[in-house]
């Protein structure tokens, strides 16, 4: 079901990422994003019509969302780091004290927002 709604993996990864953040502004700012693509989501099913029986029918998203990439710092490999955002809502998002197990190197590579990509 999440690949048809990227935005509840978006809102997902936004508020994992936010419970390690240390500042409130950073936090509120995470649950915003979360609760826009919660939103986004629930306009969206709103909108679709149950598929008929027999009926081979595909949600298709026209929205332009990426995914949040950074460097291996050892091999300088790109790393996805399962945080999908909307192209749009990139510029603003804020990603601090995160973690992930690199999968080029095998290490845990902290990384923040000055980190990343869109890929």
């Amino acid at each position: 079901m999440t690949e048809k709604f990227p935005g509840i993996v978006t809102a997902i990864n936004l508020l994992d990422s936010a419970r390690m953040m240390r500042y409130p502004a950073d936090i509120r700012r995470n649950v915003t994003l979360a609760r826009s693509a919660l939103y986004d989501v629930i306009v969206m099913l709103d909108s679709v019509e149950a598929p008929k029986l027999g009926s081979s029918h595909r949600l298709i998203s026209d929205r332009n969302v990426g995914t949040v990439m950074i460097h291996c710092p050892v091999n300088r490999t790109e790393i996805a780091t399962d945080v999908e955002v909307e192209v749009e809502s990139y510029t603003t998002a804020i990603f601090e004290d995160n973690q992930i197990k690199c999968s080029s190197c095998g290490q845990w590579h902290q990384w923040s927002t000055k980190d990343t990509f869109l890929r």
